[in-house]
């Protein structure tokens, strides 16, 4: 829906289509981001794309399989889409693979297989940014927080109530990380 305060409403409607590889991919949206830029971000069950409202094009990032190729997310649905203040976009996948987007292309970056994000299935909103540009992750473990060096899991053994982040997670204005267990 474009311009929902005007009077005429505009809906557009975008969908795969084989022979259009600037389309979108194919599968159900399960996730939608917009960044700072306007670029839209579609989260699938067979993968990611980037939409570009001024060229109305997509760029598609295909499930790959076995942890993903370079250009490729992790297999599984894209469950949550996330920006961090330096400008990359993160994907996160139900197979618990973390992909960054620098602007040119995609990396896998990493496995989310410690003991605090390993395990259990991968839901819906699972990643926030807090105020100091870190990545939160929940899981069917516990929570992570990537800061750019590495992963740091917390579970049950650091003082969370429950080993299941799987709803949703909130990096709030006042630094306050909420999630759902």
């Amino acid at each position: 829906l474009r311009e929902p305060d005007s009077e005429q409403l505009r809906f557009d409607r975008f969908r795969y289509q084989r022979q259009d590889p600037a389309g979108l991919g194919r599968g159900v949206v399960v996730s939608l981001y917009q960044n700072s830029d306007g670029t839209l971000w579609f989260g699938t069950e067979t993968g990611a794309a980037r939409f570009d409202p001024t060229t109305e094009k997509f760029q598609n990032f295909p499930s790959g399989q076995n942890g993903g190729t370079a250009g490729n997310v992790g297999p599984g649905v894209v469950r949550d889409i996330e920006t961090t203040p330096d400008g990359m976009v993160w994907v996160f996948t139900g197979s618990r693979l973390l992909s960054r987007y620098d602007g040119r292309s995609l990396e896998n970056v990493a496995f989310l297989n410690n003991a605090a994000t390993s395990g259990g299935q991968i839901y819906s909103k699972l990643l926030a940014v807090d105020r100091m540009g870190r990545l939160w992750i929940g899981s069917g473990n516990g929570i992570g927080r990537w800061s750019g060096a590495g992963l740091v899991g917390f579970g049950v053994n650091d003082g969370l109530n429950a080993r299941f982040i799987h709803e949703a997670l909130l990096a709030s204005k006042d630094g306050s990380i909420w999630f759902s267990d």
